[in-house]
């Protein structure tokens, strides 16, 4: 009698031990060791998944399609390198263009350290031929470009950030946004599009903040063939208001690039004190095409001949290449937008 007490307490001992374990796991566990698991446990397990993250089945078909699209871009990445070898195998010089110019704008009576280290590291750019006007700049610029087609894409050969170059925070800075689809708002019955990823990067193009951010609504559609962005980024990221700060001390007083931008300061509710901080490159009249605007896309592959969202977007990347092609038109850009 005493040894089948003693029995029973073992059974019952090993059943809260298996409940502790599957009260511990994880989905990402589950699914690295999902037919030991199911041999062990049998249906709990199962259900336990279905109740927490709906169809497991759906959520890594999801991963699946963004690992291939980052394999995707990784192999583009491999291509554009090989292709940069040879150039230089060829004999073709690599050159380095830096390019910086005081915006002027009323400043405060004092002038901060960040800016003193930024243009300490800046070298001395000479204003020889200012007086040809942009317009005779932007009329040559397709001659100019075929002359020099191989020199151009070997200065802005890659996304990649200066490696010499100031790293903190810049005067200039450029910023990019990634969205996903929420829940329809009571007002209008239609879904609603919500922050999910901010990237900011310095004038040099190194990164100041770059962080996933996690709605406050229900999440209805991720958009990751357009976002890149899945469950497993969301789920563990900060909300808006834990990182809301944070953004908004790089953004102060500084000059915002990037594409559509206004866009991307709505969406981290963002308001510049003054329109003629923002450079939109596309509201440059230059790079729109019959007065429409190009895509951010289309347009990397024009003026710097780097293709690049073959697959989902990258934030940083997006950042950076909107950054380059404000650099390459910096003056007349600042010249039509920096006058409001």
């Amino acid at each position: 009698m005493v040894d089948q007490v003693e029995d029973l307490e073992l059974i019952k001992k090993e059943k809260d031990s298996q409940l502790k374990i599957l009260e511990s796991l994880d989905f990402s566990c589950y699914n690295s060791n999902k037919d030991d698991l199911e041999e062990q446990f049998g249906g709990q397990v199962k259900k336990k998944f279905k109740n927490q993250f709906g169809d497991a089945k759906n959520v890594h078909q999801k991963d699946r399609k963004f690992n291939k699209v980052q394999k995707t871009e990784q192999k583009n990445e491999q291509q554009t390198d090989e292709q940069q070898k040879d150039n230089q195998e060829n004999g073709e010089e690599v050159k380095q263009q830096k390019q910086i110019r005081n915006v002027k704008q009323k400043a405060p009576q004092e002038v901060s350290s960040n800016w003193k280290k930024f243009m300490s590291s800046q070298p001395t750019q000479s204003n020889d031929n200012e007086d040809n006007s942009s317009k005779k700049q932007i009329t040559n610029k397709k001659s100019q470009s075929s002359e020099s087609s191989g020199n151009q894409q070997n200065v802005f050969k890659s996304l990649e950030p200066q490696k010499d170059g100031y790293k903190g925070v810049t005067p200039i800075v450029a910023i990019d946004c990634e969205m996903v689809q929420c829940e329809a708002s009571q007002k209008d019955g239609f879904p609603t599009q919500e922050l999910a990823r901010v990237s900011i990067v310095n004038y040099n193009g190194h990164v100041l903040l770059d962080t996933y951010v996690r709605p406050q609504k229900k999440i209805k559609n991720y958009l990751t063939k357009v976002s890149g962005i899945t469950f497993t980024h969301i789920k563990n990221a900060p909300t808006y208001p834990e990182v809301k700060n944070k953004i908004f001390e790089i953004l102060k007083d500084k000059i915002i690039v990037g594409h559509s931008v206004q866009h991307d300061l709505s969406s981290i509710k963002f308001e510049p004190p003054k329109d003629k901080m923002i450079r939109d490159i596309s509201n440059y009249k230059e790079l729109k095409q019959s007065g429409k605007k190009v895509s951010l896309k289309k347009m990397v592959k024009q003026e710097l001949g780097i293709t690049f969202q073959e697959g989902s977007h990258d934030s940083i990347s997006d950042a950076r290449a909107a950054l380059l092609i404000y650099k390459k038109y910096q003056k007349q850009i600042d010249q039509e937008q920096g006058k409001k």
